[in-house]
């Protein structure tokens, strides 16, 4: 009782931070990076109340919400590996907190657990995955091109999507 609870509790807190963020930096409405009184990001808090309760909808078990929160968060897995090394020989001189040695070995058994992980998590859960990553990339273009901000964050990022609707087919077509 005590683990739901406490899930629960930061997957109702931080996306109201993210939305902040996200407004704070434009790729979001301006009106989500507004405070109460209390310091608290209220409208995004009461976005993501009703973005849960779309998740809650269309995910009635414990099971499937599970799944698709646990795909998500490991979609995040996949892209730190994948960035290591490629931030290695683009900024070397950037001051980093943490050196991880072996990284060049590391990173690529890391990228492919990670894949495998969205990979073993079925379909439909993985085509979902691709949708809710989708619907996100929709959003980011739409500010991105509302803001005038530069596409190379787009273009860059396709090769997520591209690694996550690999998946989604593999899984579907249960090739592996």
């Amino acid at each position: 009782m005590v683990s739901p609870g406490g899930a629960g509790l930061s997957y109702a807190a931080y996306p109201a931070r993210i939305f902040q963020s996200m407004a704070e930096f434009g790729y979001a409405p301006k009106w989500f990076k507004e405070l109460s009184k209390k310091k608290v990001p209220a409208r995004a808090l009461i976005l993501g109340f009703f973005v849960g309760l779309v998740f809650l909808y269309e995910f009635p078990g414990w099971d499937l919400l599970l799944g698709i929160l646990t795909s998500t968060l490991v979609i995040g897995y996949v892209m730190g590996p994948a960035s290591i090394n490629i931030l290695r020989k683009h900024a070397p001189n950037v001051e980093r907190m943490f050196m991880l040695r072996g990284s060049s070995f590391i990173a690529p058994i890391a990228f492919i657990f990670s894949s495998l992980i969205i990979y073993w998590s079925g379909w439909p859960l993985s085509g979902e995955v691709v949708v809710a990553v989708i619907a996100g990339l929709f959003m980011f273009s739409y500010f991105t091109h509302v803001n005038d901000f530069d596409w190379v964050e787009i273009r860059s990022g396709m090769w997520l999507v591209a690694l996550l609707f690999v998946i989604a087919v593999l899984s579907g077509y249960d090739f592996c």
